[in-house]
């Protein structure tokens, strides 16, 4: 049960040419004080800036690039053809508000052994993971937040279960199960267009690990999952890969073993945004909206000049 305001607030930026220049700037008529980020990438063409609005962003003097922006509080702007020239250019961005995505959790096991149902401090646990992850989908620019299923009860106590399809997931293993044996457990229990994760006993024997299948829509945590780990497994499902060395190291999300999990690089977050293999542009948007985003594309091989590099960090401290 997804739900979306249509509406949009358009963003014009005006790139700002002087003779001689030091640098073309661009002005962000909607920002709200906030820190801002852009990027416009060709063939041949990178040029970023960061701050409050104007943004220096070097010296373009011509050719069709794309150009986008990330702000907190909208999904990334984007034009994908906009022509540079020697004079003073306006560039108009139009910012989609903000998506939410439905998110149900379904508890398999609560506990080592499977032994009890689930205790009320796993719910407060959880619900803080929920807080947590809508806070940094915000301050790292995501475009999206977390919405809960069902309100407070988008957590289901399943632990009495005695379907053997759901708890033959309670010790998953990821050849074994993935994805096949995941698929039969969402036909069991699942929301219509929603993520719907899967707490178990553990995940190739760790209760604090998880896997998302390569899913759009589905995941599986551990018992004793950690809150970085818990937006880490929803991050695959927005066709975010593992991150093995730099791009912000053990602070990035996406990072394969961290404690420390806090931010996205701007380039994981156009993905997030327009990536063709995003829950944005899949399985979460099919209904009742239509993708929401201007132009999904591949971001990968031989296509990734579609989009800037998955590195590029416009703001924060690594």
């Amino acid at each position: 049960m997804l739900s979306r305001h249509i509406a949009v607030s358009a963003l014009v930026i005006v790139a700002q040419f002087g003779s001689p220049r030091a640098a073309d700037t661009v002005t962000l008529t909607n920002a709200a004080g906030d820190e801002n980020g852009v990027v416009a990438w060709g063939s041949r063409i990178q040029e970023t800036g960061v701050g409050i609005s104007p943004v220096d962003i070097g010296k373009i003097s011509k050719g069709v690039t794309h150009i986008a922006s990330c702000v907190v509080g909208h999904p990334p702007a984007l034009d994908d053809s906009f022509t540079w020239t020697p004079g003073d250019d306006d560039a108009p961005l139009t910012y989609p508000e903000p998506f939410r995505v439905s998110i149900k959790l379904w508890v398999l096991c609560a506990n080592a052994g499977c032994t009890s149902p689930m205790d009320p401090a796993v719910k407060t646990t959880l619900d803080a993971c929920f807080v947590w992850a809508n806070e940094r989908l915000r301050e790292e620019r995501a475009g999206f937040s977390l919405e809960q299923s069902g309100g407070d009860a988008w957590i289901s106590d399943e632990t009495a279960t005695t379907d053997s399809t759901l708890t033959s997931l309670r010790q998953f293993d990821t050849q074994r199960d993935c994805p096949k044996n995941l698929s039969k457990a969402s036909r069991i229990l699942s929301v219509d267009h929603a993520l719907n994760v899967f707490m178990v006993e553990s995940v190739d024997g760790e209760t604090g690990d998880g896997n998302s299948c390569d899913t759009q829509d589905r995941a599986i945590l551990g018992h004793d999952v950690s809150c970085g780990t818990f937006l880490h497994e929803l991050g695959h499902n927005f066709s975010l890969g593992h991150v093995w060395t730099g791009m912000g190291g053990e602070k990035n999300i996406m990072r394969k073993w961290s404690d420390t999990r806090e931010l996205f690089t701007a380039g994981q977050v156009f993905r997030i945004a327009f990536s063709d293999t995003s829950g944005l542009n899949g399985t979460l948007t099919k209904n009742p909206n239509p993708t929401p985003w201007p132009a999904s594309r591949n971001c990968d091989g031989s296509a990734k000049q579609n989009c800037p590099p998955i590195d590029l960090m416009l703001w924060g401290t690594p």
